[in-house]
């Protein structure tokens, strides 16, 4: 079952999430509370008030950085990632693979150019737009063109090394059911204010 609560800030809202949850635990039933980075130790504190010990044994705060982290370990998968350097690395050698053919990025070597590729890589990661989506479309521009071609290099180039972060989300929803982590529990959702597709 789905319940979407609406309302501005102050009206209930996050106090109407805790007290189902606190029910559920005076049933015994596990919850979870996903909230976002920066309202998770408030969240955790909030919980603990209101559910008090038993709250600590059945109902959990997590961010999707924790719950990304907790289903990779429980599915076994350990898997290193790029730092900002090496994403930076992996898209030099991205456009030199690809030079030859890009029009508008033809000249792209600018190390503030190259940031801004990861970020936009970055982006359409986390918006679950793949390399080949964008190079579907049709009547692109030649700098989204270049952008797809650019984007399907790194790609690869990250399959056969370190994940790219924005990665780490898409493999850890393929092994959600895996984990287990989910199951049984009431999933409760407060304090974002969008989300993006994944």
């Amino acid at each position: 079952m789905l319940t979407i609560l609406t309302g501005g800030p102050g009206c209930g809202k996050s106090a109407w999430l805790l007290e189902r949850i606190r029910e559920r635990c005076r049933q015994g039933g596990r919850s979870l509370l996903l909230v976002p980075e920066s309202g998770s130790h408030q969240a955790e504190r909030r919980l603990l008030e209101v559910c008090g010990n038993q709250g600590g044994t059945l109902a959990q705060v997590t961010t999707f950085s924790k719950l990304t982290e907790d289903i990779l370990t429980a599915t076994g998968c350990r898997l290193q990632t790029l730092d900002p350097g090496g994403q930076v690395l992996t898209m030099c050698l991205a456009l030199s693979k690809v030079q030859s053919a890009l029009s508008y990025y033809r000249r792209a070597g600018r190390p503030q150019l190259t940031e801004k590729l990861v970020e936009a890589v970055s982006e359409l990661q986390v918006c679950g737009v793949s390399p080949q989506q964008l190079l579907e479309v049709p009547d692109l521009s030649p700098k989204l063109r270049d952008l797809g071609l650019i984007y399907a290099q790194y790609h690869a180039l990250c399959q056969r090394g370190k994940l790219d972060p924005s990665a780490r989300i898409a493999l850890a929803e393929n092994r959600l059911e895996q984990s287990g982590l989910l199951s049984g529990a009431a999933v409760f959702i407060d304090g974002f204010e969008g989300f993006t597709a994944q």
